[in-house]
Formats: C-alpha cells, sequence, structure tokens
C-alpha cells in the first residue's frame, strides 16, 4: 500500500513509523525545514512543501496513492490536501482540531462535500475517551476491543506495586487475564510464565471479563478507592477548553460537573455553551479557592488546560486535597504512563488518541482490524477474522506457526471471549485479538489470511 502523509509533526512522525515498519511505500510531505530533517531518517520520501500543493502532491506520488493522511498544524491545509488526494482515487483521513468543522471524534460528514473519508478531531476524542472513564465502574483507562468482549489495561508499574519483582506464574492472576507485553525501556517482551515484573516496567494486561479489571489494577499499584466505587458522582475540571468543555457537555446531565479557570472570559464562554455545569473562575491550583468553593475532596479532578504541565500540577494538589480520582491530559506520550506514581491516576494523551483513531482506518487488508497503537506506534493489538480458508483454521495456537514477537491475546468465539493456552483450537468464525510488534503484522497477515 502507498500511502502519503501530509505534515510531519509529533503525530504524522508516530503515523509514519508504524507504517513503515508494515512495510508500507510512503511519502511525507512537509513545508517545516526542521521538521523535514527530523523525518528524513524514516525510509519514505520526503517532499518539502505544503501539503495542499497540487505540485508538491503529484511530486509525493499521489496519482498512485491509496491512502492520503492530512496531520499538518492547518485544518485548512489538511482539508485541501484531502480534497485533492480524494480527486485522484486515494482514500483519505485528516485530523481536524476545530469541532466548528465536526461534531464527532471520528466523522464521516465530510466525505461527500469535501471529500474527506474520515475526519479525526483530537480535542472531541480525548474528551470522548475522559467521559468513558467515567461511566465505566473501575474509573480506569481501560481499552475496550472487540465490541466490549475484551478489556485491554495499560500500566506503569511503579516499585511498590504488588506484582513488581514477581513472576507472572506466581501473581495469582484472575481466570480470564492474560499478560501479553511487557515495554522494559526500548524492549518489546512477549512474556511467558517465568518472566518477573520490573519496576518502571510498562504492562499490558487483556482481559475477558469487567469484574476482572479492578483486581488486575489493584495488582498493578492502583488504590482501590479509585478501582472499586461503582461511580463518580462529583467532577471538577481545570480548564474550560475545547477539551474542558467537551468533557463537561457530555457529563453535566449524569452528574454534578464544576468547571474552573482563571479567565473570566473562558468562563463566560463555557457558561454560554453549557447547561447544568457551574462554571467558576479561578487557578486549580490556589487551595484558597478551591476551600472557599468546596472543591475538596470531590470523586473526580480532571486537568485539561492547554498546559501538561499546570494539569499535572493540579492533579497532584487536587489529590493531596482528598480528590478520589485524577485525570490530566498530557501531550507528551512518554508521560502518559509515568505520571500514576506522582499522584495522577490517568493521563490521557490527545497524541495517542490521535494516532489511534488514524491508524485504526488505515486497512490494508480484508480480514485484518487495527485496534489499538502500543508503545509510540512500535506494538499494536489487531484483530483477524479467521474463515475457513485460513491457513491456521482448525490448528492450535501451539501448532498454528505463528511468528515470533506475536501473541494470540484472546478469542472471541460466538460472543464469548478465550484466554488462550497453546493447546486451544482455532476455528472458522474465530476473532483472534493478537498482540504483535508492528514490524510482523504483514506476516500475521500471510499466515493466518
Amino acid at each position: 500500500m502507498y500511502v502519503i502523509i501530509g505534515g510531519a509533526g509529533q503525530v504524522g512522525q508516530y503515523v509514519a513509523r508504524s507504517l513503515v515498519q508494515q512495510g508500507h511505500e510512503l511519502a511525507i510531505i512537509e513545508a517545516d525545514e526542521a521538521s523535514a530533517e527530523k523525518i528524513s531518517s524514516i525510509d519514505a520520501l520526503v517532499v518539502r512543501g505544503n501539503a495542499a500543493s497540487p505540485d508538491r502532491l503529484e511530486e509525493a506520488g499521489v496519482k498512485k496513492a491509496d491512502v492520503f493522511v492530512g496531520v499538518t498544524n492547518s485544518d485548512e491545509v489538511n482539508l485541501v490536501g484531502s480534497a485533492l488526494a480524494h480527486s485522484y482515487g486515494a482514500r483519505t483521513i485528516a485530523r481536524i482540531n476545530n469541532p466548528d468543522y465536526v461534531d464527532e471524534p471520528v466523522s464521516t460528514s465530510l466525505e461527500r462535500t469535501l471529500g474527506v473519508n474520515i475526519a479525526v478531531c483530537p480535542d472531541l476524542a480525548t474528551s470522548a475517551r475522559v467521559t468513558r472513564i467515567f461511566l465505566t465502574p473501575t474509573l480506569l483507562d481501560t481499552e475496550v476491543l472487540a465490541e466490549g468482549q475484551v478489556q485491554l489495561l495499560e500500566s506503569h508499574i511503579g516499585a511498590s506495586a504488588p506484582v513488581a519483582g514477581v513472576a507472572i506464574r506466581d501473581m495469582n492472576l484472575p481466570r480470564y487475564t492474560n499478560i501479553v507485553a511487557i515495554f522494559r525501556g526500548k524492549e518489546t517482551i512477549i512474556p511467558d510464565g517465568s518472566e518477573v515484573i520490573q519496576a518502571k516496567d510498562d504492562v499490558i494486561a487483556i482481559m475477558g471479563a469487567q469484574e476482572e479489571v479492578p483486581v488486575v489494577a489493584e495488582l498493578f499499584g492502583y488504590s482501590p478507592t479509585v478501582t472499586r466505587k461503582e461511580k463518580a458522582e462529583r467532577i471538577v475540571i481545570a480548564g474550560a477548553t475545547r477539551i474542558g468543555r467537551a468533557i463537561a457537555a457530555r457529563l453535566e446531565k449524569l452528574m454534578e460537573v464544576v468547571l474552573l479557570d482563571p479567565s473570566a472570559q473562558a468562563c463566560r464562554l463555557a457558561s454560554e455553551s453549557l447547561s447544568s455545569t457551574l462554571c467558576i473562575q479561578g487557578d486549580p491550583t490556589d487551595r484558597e479557592v478551591m476551600v472557599e468553593e468546596d472543591l475538596i475532596e470531590v470523586d473526580a479532578f480532571v486537568g485539561a488546560t492547554p498546559r501538561e504541565d499546570l494539569n499535572t500540577l493540579s492533579c497532584v494538589m487536587a489529590k493531596q486535597n482528598g480528590a478520589r480520582m485524577t485525570i490530566a491530559v498530557v501531550y507528551q506520550p512518554e508521560l502518559r504512563l509515568t505520571l500514576h506514581e506522582v499522584g495522577v491516576d490517568v493521563a490521557v494523551s490527545p497524541t495517542i488518541a490521535t494516532m489511534n483513531a488514524i491508524l485504526q482506518h488505515v486497512h490494508f487488508k480484508k480480514g485484518l482490524a487495527s485496534l489499538y497503537v502500543l508503545h509510540h506506534g512500535n506494538a499494536r493489538v489487531v484483530e483477524f477474522a479467521v474463515t475457513e480458508r485460513s491457513r491456521i483454521a482448525g490448528l492450535t495456537i501451539g501448532k498454528a506457526g505463528l511468528p515470533r514477537n506475536s501473541l494470540v491475546a484472546a478469542i472471541v468465539r460466538n460472543h464469548h471471549t478465550i484466554i488462550p493456552r497453546g493447546d486451544d483450537a482455532i476455528y472458522p468464525g474465530d476473532r483472534l485479538i493478537m498482540f504483535a510488534r508492528t514490524n510482523v503484522i504483514p506476516r500475521l497477515a500471510e499466515a493466518i489470511l
């Protein structure tokens, strides 16, 4: 598959590296010289210029492109570049930051009018993810896969976590749970039962039952007070930003929501667009304001300002003031898991949310879907549909000949989830939820499809 990426910023770089590892041909158009130079280490054609320029698109090979991904910092460049690429027959995906253009995290509303097959809005995608955390019993950032049949929990292991220094076979994990990957520094480990979990590891667990999530979360070091309460009832959101307002709009009919921002104008704009949310002018790091407005000891606190340092600090202070759960919006994906150790229960990254949405819609094989992106695009959770023509149909997992650095994490069969062992057989109609390094996915596809 030939893909053109317009924009070599943070999202563009992650998407490009992930697609190159999968063996796709790639061209990248970038106007900024420094960004173009930084991306030149990737095995791809780099074209310097405007991603909405017909000449630059033709130089990048738009006539043979299967997919165009517009992720520049300009919505208009992404829209025009997508429209031009669509006119050449390419499937188009565009990042659209301004919700005035779209009203859903992932939208097809611009397909007919502008030729944008998929529009991804980072702010709405992030607000949707935060909202989902509040609407699940565990109040944790678990990824829901296979139409709710499978739960994925990604966690950074602190030194005080019960599993630190313990071999997987000795963890007493719940029955329908499987630890499928460990990221240790730059190393990706597909573990067996003898692998010992170390402090500072990032660990991926797959669960086939919702009720197992809090049990596994506590083993990974989450506080029982976070994982056991049925739901949050009173929430404070710091930042009347588009993300903050979108979270409030989604939750205000279900629970008591307070929006806090030091800007009187931002509070006024939020009040005009929200119905029952209480908007208060104030600094989320000012304890006097928090006490005076009775914003301490709340069920949950969300840091959603444009500054990730302020989001982190306000979450830490909220935790000290009795907040049961804290969520910070961070813009550097590297911070997402490590902040758990300083009092941030969940860190949500618009970059990761956007990259996941984009890569889920870059299809290159029938019967294969990308469900979740891990470790900066270096690993994926993918779903394969097994048919009667599949090479592995009728074989056990142990005899299927699947490539190294891949693992069958779960089998969904007739709406039931199986956490498999090597002697479990694979049948037509099964959906395999698999973890794999990105660079082995083409070989997986050949082995399965």
